[in-house]
């Protein structure tokens, strides 16, 4: 359609709706301040700051590693920060909220190429009301700034080609070059740019390739700061982010939803810690290894995957607002703003539940207009991106105001049509159906229900935990608090982090018997996943704190829960000669009951420090006796099988050795850790004797493929190290075990 110049009056319509969306905005901030999460970021608002900081105080990132998350947005806080002179959290979300009030411009710039004026003004109006934007700007999070940047490339772009020059199509490459700093799918989206340059920059090849060729260049300018630090980082090709193979393996798990909002839990404990336990130490092998998990799920189950994929565009085109790190519609508690523009009810979701269908209905009715189809190209690379990874609010918010112009398309072919009820039943009739049948189901709340409570379940469960530690941390007295919040965090989902920061707490309240109980329940959870067993570290300082406690009240603890946390004082020390006793008078004190399970697991995990340390040390008799003394208390610990296996198997009782063996690799977490471990020394418990041990799997299992290469592995470092004393003159001492 022929774009006429703007009116004096369009223009201060636009410019009353950019000043409108920017004081709504700040409204809701002001609400957003009263909640402790907008003082205490967490989670991802958490992780930018402190990279901003870093920034600010001229460090940036790392320099060893290459860009795990797109950057754009951590250095433009860090910016703000460097320019304040303080961590001010209140002006970056000023800023953002004058962002928002561009991007409502530039809405309206796109609109008046695709729909009448009057329509343009409307597209522009939704965005400055739309409640899930406003509520974005109080996030420190990259949504406001990653949606202006995606509007603003398209705008470029349409302008470029209604007015084809090369420095047009430079600024349109650049900005999209920008936008994939700030959402890394934003690449996606190239293709179609490069094609509409293509076909708009005028007749002939030459114009053509020259277009698509500015472009491109524009887009490699502003991505090589990124491109180059990842080189320089790790010698490896990363454009701008290694995140890609996480986000892809977490979009493959049918319970994605609860794996989003798993943190501080376990399943995000094993995303983020298991792969090290493999040897992926760096970040695109991270990346490499999900990627290479989601491919092996995938082709498992190749019909199950479409049916989910399936499930997340559903999700994606359903109005209603899925949350993250928190639910957009809890925000409404805060902010009188929300309450008015962000809701939620059984049978319609506003403001996403309208623009949603009549976006769908927009771009088929519009398709031929020129530039829709490049519209609709943006919007498909976040339903990409959907089905590729995972939907949720945050995820959507860039293409809000291409869907609002949609709408707007949409909206226009249906009002006619339902206005003509009297003069033409029949296309009014038709209409009338093709509303219903897009509005209804995109609106129903129940067709979300199960997803939305596992949402909800897992978000609960993240929000009260850091609710209560930000209330143990941030405030005086404030210790009752922290602690009821914890308590319902670990009852909708039992943590080990939650649950030692509750000791925390009761450490605090000098409620010592509830401590140990929650000491011991925490302990559990993080000796039995891996990923978990970082925790330990603090569980035994807060065992040394519980333990300097009580020393002053002999009242303190029952007897044998009184020796349980005298032997860590031993324990800590690895003095087993004295640790010991206070074990077996822990465990024989103990009477039968719910406490008593919790004081066997806590035995059990001695007597495996024991068994390893004892390993170590090469006394084989009294590692042997520490394992076994496990294995009669607790038959599932990988550690014990290994250690009674290994001895067994130096014995000359190969059975034995083998029903040991075979039953630490059934119990093993992760599967393949122990080869990897074996063969770097440096990251196992009993160092260089791990070699002996793939020997004695290598002999045992002479079938197991990964025995053979950790064998050989084996074989090559134990020839490395004899060359090495050779030429420096030195013999390796008989019956090493090296």
């Amino acid at each position: 359609m022929t774009v006429t110049p703007a009116t004096a009056r369009e223009r201060w319509i636009v410019g009353g709706l950019v000043l409108v969306a920017v004081l709504l905005r700040l409204g809701h901030l002001a609400g957003a301040a009263q909640t402790l999460f907008f003082h205490n970021p967490i989670i991802d608002e958490q992780a930018n700051v402190n990279v901003a900081i870093k920034v600010a105080t001229g460090h940036g990132w790392s320099g060893d590693w290459e860009f795990w998350k797109p950057p754009l947005y951590s250095y433009f806080l860090g910016g703000v920060f460097a320019i304040t002179g303080d961590v001010d959290l209140w002006l970056p979300r000023v800023l953002q909220a004058l962002f928002d009030g561009v991007t409502v411009w530039l809405t309206w710039k796109v609109a008046r190429r695709l729909v009448t004026a009057r329509q343009a003004l409307i597209a522009a109006g939704a965005v400055a009301l739309h409640g899930t934007l406003i509520y974005f700007t109080g996030e420190l999070t990259s949504s406001t700034l990653a949606t202006l940047l995606y509007v603003a490339s398209l705008a470029l772009l349409l302008d470029a080609g209604e007015r084809p020059r090369w420095w047009r199509w430079a600024v349109a490459g650049l900005m999209l070059g920008l936008s994939t700093l700030c959402r890394a799918e934003t690449i996606l989206v190239v293709p179609a740019a490069l094609a509409f340059a293509a076909v708009r920059a005028g007749a002939g090849w030459p114009r053509r390739a020259v277009a698509a060729a500015v472009v491109t260049v524009g887009l490699l300018v502003a991505m090589s700061p990124a491109t180059i630090y990842n080189y320089r980082a790790r010698g490896e090709l990363v454009l701008v982010s290694t995140n890609g193979g996480i986000n892809f393996y977490v979009g493959t798990d049918p319970r994605y939803h609860g794996v989003i909002g798993a943190r501080p839990g376990p399943q995000w404990e094993e995303l983020s810690r298991i792969p090290p336990m493999l040897g992926y130490t760096t970040d695109t092998a991270l990346s490499r290894y999900w990627s290479a998990r989601a491919r092996e799920r995938i082709a498992a189950d190749p019909l199950g995957y479409a049916v989910h994929v399936a499930r997340k565009l559903g999700h994606f085109a359903h109005g209603y607002e899925l949350p993250s790190n928190y639910d957009v519609y809890r925000a409404r508690r805060t902010s009188p703003v929300l309450t008015a523009l962000l809701w939620t009810t059984p049978v319609l979701q506003f403001p996403a539940g309208l623009i949603m269908p009549l976006a769908l209905i927009g771009v088929v009715v519009a398709w031929r207009r020129r530039g829709v189809p490049l519209v609709a190209a943006f919007v498909g690379v976040q339903v990409v991106t959907a089905a590729i990874f995972f939907v949720t609010a945050r995820f959507r918010a860039p293409v809000v105001p291409m869907l609002c112009v949609l709408a707007v398309a949409g909206g226009a072919w249906a009002y006619p049509r339902l206005r003509a009820w009297r003069d033409a039943r029949r296309p009014a009739a038709i209409a009338a159906a093709v509303l219903v049948a897009v509005i209804v189901p995109l609106n129903l709340r129940a067709v979300l229900d199960g997803d939305r409570q596992a949402y909800r379940v897992a978000l609960d469960a993240e929000a009260h935990h850091f609710r209560g530690t930000a209330l143990l941390v941030a405030y005086d007295n404030r210790y009752v608090a922290a602690l009821g919040e914890l308590r319902r965090a670990r009852d909708l989902v039992p943590s080990a982090a939650t649950y030692l920061n509750e000791a925390k707490v009761l450490l605090l309240l000098a409620r010592w018997d509830e401590a140990l109980d929650a000491l011991l329940a925490g302990a559990a959870l993080a000796d039995d996943d891996p990923a978990q067993s970082y925790l330990l570290r603090d569980y035994y300082t807060l065992m040394w704190q519980l333990g300097q406690a009580i020393q002053a009240d002999p009242l303190a603890l029952t007897p044998a829960r009184r020796e349980l946390v005298e032997a860590h004082g031993c324990w800590r020390w690895h003095d087993w000669t004295c640790a010991v006793p206070h074990l077996e008078r822990a465990l024989a004190g103990e009477p039968a009951g719910p406490g008593r399970a919790a004081v066997e697991a806590e035995v059990a995990r001695a007597f495996v420090d024991m068994a390893q340390d004892m390993l170590g040390q090469l006394r084989y008799q009294r590692a042997g006796w520490a394992a076994r003394r496990v294995l009669a208390l607790r038959d599932a610990s990988p550690t014990a099988h290994l250690v009674v296996g290994f001895l067994a198997f130096r014995a000359g009782r190969a059975d034995e050795a083998r029903a040991e063996l075979a039953r630490f690799r059934a119990l093993e977490r992760p599967p393949g850790a122990f080869f990897y471990q074996a063969t770097h020394p440096d990251n196992f418990s009993v160092g260089r004797l791990g070699f002996s041990m793939v020997d004695a799997f290598a002999a045992l299992f002479p079938d197991d493929a990964a025995a053979r290469a950790a064998a050989a592995e084996v074989q090559a470092l134990r020839r490395a190290e004899a060359d090495r004393r050779e030429r420096d003159g030195r013999k390796l001492p008989a019956g090493t075990y090296y």
